[in-house]
């Protein structure tokens, strides 16, 4: 990259200092111009939350606004400059060779991800919310234990919006949007969400989504979501020492009888009955 002055050399190491940093992931936030650096052996994704930045990257300047996400891999050169006062961006970063391994592991069809250098897109208003919401939880629930779960689950996530979004009706049923939705009920995210906010997640339209999700799964979304309901109903009552209405509350139901009708037509026994089967 031509440029008049010197870029800084940054390494993956050089941000161990941060307290959020995991053996292969970090995450910061910047309301900061930064200075001209090259990334030595690790990528990263920036979400921008608030205001107007311009990236320059190859010598040419990009303007990203709130809800753009950016992709910057290993021995990249660029800089941010902020433009207004009320700027700010999320940065997560990661070492390349776990990169490498996961694209692999997770999206074998898209062998080019690995080597990808660089890439811009502007999200959909209710995509680039999920995201910032998902990585302040993540943060927010950090304790001294590590999260690489979390970690993980969030790069899935933005890798796919980043890069696959667009692509994704001519790949296999196994990476379309309802595959991707069917991913977060498995792993009991979106319980509280309702079936039109998460419309409202995919690029897509409500007819595509449901048609999507109908192949992978065999069933709607209303009724696999009240399956994955009622399993993570199970083991709350299992484990988790509260009323009733509490665990109903968790997995998203305000009514108790909506839910106990639903428990026992999956379970064949009411919530209380089967906690006391399974706990005393």
């Amino acid at each position: 990259m031509a440029t008049n002055y010197e870029a800084e050399l940054h390494r993956f190491d050089d941000y161990i200092h941060i307290p959020t940093t995991e053996s292969d992931f970090g995450y910061s936030f910047h309301s900061k111009d930064s200075k001209l650096h090259t990334h030595q052996g690790f990528a990263e994704f920036t979400l921008i939350v608030h205001g107007r930045w311009e990236n320059v990257y190859n010598g040419r300047r990009f303007l990203m606004e709130q809800g753009g996400v950016v992709f910057l891999g290993t021995d990249t050169t660029h800089e941010w400059k902020l433009l207004d006062p009320t700027g700010n961006h999320f940065t997560f970063f990661f070492r390349q060779e776990y990169f490498e391994r996961f694209c692999k592991m997770y999206f074998p069809e898209h062998k080019d991800l690995p080597g990808m250098r660089y890439r811009q897109v502007a999200l959909p208003t209710s995509v680039a919310n999920f995201l910032l919401d998902e990585a302040e939880k993540m943060i927010r629930t950090r304790a001294s234990t590590t999260h690489t779960e979390q970690f993980r689950n969030y790069l899935h996530n933005l890798i796919y919006f980043t890069f696959l979004n667009e692509r994704v009706e001519s790949k296999p049923a196994a990476h379309t949007h309802g595959a991707h939705l069917k991913v977060h009920l498995d792993r009991f995210e979106w319980m509280n969400l309702s079936i039109k906010e998460i419309y409202s997640v995919f690029p897509v339209s409500k007819s595509t989504l449901i048609k999507e999700f109908k192949e992978e799964t065999g069933m709607t979304i209303v009724e696999y979501r009240n399956q994955k309901r009622m399993e993570y109903a199970a083991q709350l009552l299992k484990e988790w020492d509260c009323t009733i209405a509490e665990v109903a509350s968790k997995v998203g139901i305000s009514s108790l009888s909506y839910f106990s009708r639903h428990f026992k037509e999956q379970y064949g026994v009411l919530p209380k009955e089967y906690r006391n089967y399974h706990c005393w």
